[in-house]
């Protein structure tokens, strides 16, 4: 696992919640999860993820992710 630093660039996962939808919108990724996130400046930020990719990447709370400049996950 990546350490977590100061850098804006990288995410800590502080939280991760079941989002709040029904089956019927799910979309194409399946069900996502709502994901907690802060930087090393202590900004925070929320970014809904499909579960599956959660799962995939082992991304679970404490794990350090990375973001595009589209917003997309690295």
């Amino acid at each position: 696992m990546q350490e977590f630093s100061e850098s804006e660039d990288l995410w800590k996962v502080t939280e991760i919640e079941e989002a709040d939808y029904g089956c019927e919108e799910c979309g194409p990724d399946g069900p996502k999860a709502l994901v907690f996130l802060e930087n090393g400046s202590g900004e925070a930020r929320q970014q809904e993820i499909p579960e599956k990719i959660l799962a995939a990447k082992g991304i679970q709370e404490g794990s350090v992710l990375r973001f595009g400049e589209d917003g997309e996950l690295l």
